[in-house]
């Protein structure tokens, strides 16, 4: 059975023309069909495995040392912003030690206190280690071993650990007393005196530091120069002492400060 390709009329296998239009039948070539075989696909799906497999896989990988050198830098940075901020609070409380900002850095009063713990176990350590150096010297023992000194970064650890407690002790005294004695209605917190403590001392750093270069400069040498002699007076030394005796005056000053205010009503009045 075959249909005419014009009209669509049923035609017989011997028919030549159509017998409803008379369009003459043409006999269409075959037609093949191909069926994909199985092989095919998978050659196909093989390079498409090996191109894949071909191309590079970029990730973003970030070095441990970057990530390492990065938090570094920030670090750094947040140090360089605190040491400049605690600067100029530091100038502005030797400018007007008796106006306390309330807003300042929580750490600011303890920086203070740690500076001065340094600067009291240097005043220790340096003349300590040049009187020690030269006794052995003078006695003539060629095989003496720097690292015998005492004076070293050991015995200063320890002395700048009893500085901080010292400060610590007058901390805890003046608080205490404030919380216990004082009106503490606007909230007295221990960083905050801490920082107001700092505040009014802050100028002795004046001195302090004064008669440290003082020690560091021209001590070593006197305390050389004297040994072995008839141990004439250092008048470096009674210098250094006169400067040392004003900052721990104005320090005990600054601490009576903080606790007699006058803005302070003793709570002892109340009871009456």
């Amino acid at each position: 059975m075959k249909f005419c390709a014009k009209c669509g009329a049923a035609l017989e296998a011997e028919d030549k023309f159509c017998t409803n239009c008379g369009t003459q039948v043409v006999e269409a070539a075959p037609t093949e069909v191909f069926e994909p075989t199985t092989a095919e696909p998978v050659k196909e799906a093989r390079i498409e495995e090996s191109v894949k497999s071909e191309q590079p896989v970029h990730e973003t990988v970030t070095p441990k040392s970057t990530m390492n050198s990065e938090k570094l830098n920030q670090n750094v940075e947040q140090t360089k912003k605190y040491a400049q901020s605690y600067w100029n609070w530091l100038k502005s409380s030797i400018q007007n030690p008796s106006k306390s900002p309330s807003d300042a850095h929580q750490y600011y009063g303890i920086t203070t206190f740690a500076l001065f713990s340094i600067i009291g176990a240097l005043f220790i350590i340096i003349p300590g280690r040049q009187a020690f150096t030269s006794i052995n010297q003078q006695s003539g023992n060629s095989t003496y071993d720097i690292m015998q000194n005492p004076f070293g970064i050991g015995l200063f650890l320890k002395i700048f650990v009893v500085f901080l407690i010292i400060y610590a002790l007058y901390l805890a005294v003046g608080y205490f007393t404030l919380k216990i004695a004082g009106d503490d209605s606007d909230g007295l917190s221990l960083t905050r005196y801490t920082n107001d403590f700092a505040h009014r001392i802050n100028f002795t750093f004046i001195f302090a530091v004064s008669a440290l270069l003082i020690t560091i400069i021209f001590v070593p040498n006197e305390i050389a120069n004297s040994i072995g002699t008839d141990m004439k007076s250092f008048g470096t030394l009674n210098l250094v002492g006169l400067l040392l005796g004003v900052a721990g005056v104005s320090f005990n000053i600054g601490f009576l400060a903080t606790i007699l205010n006058t803005n302070v009503k003793l709570k002892f009045d109340k009871f009456t």
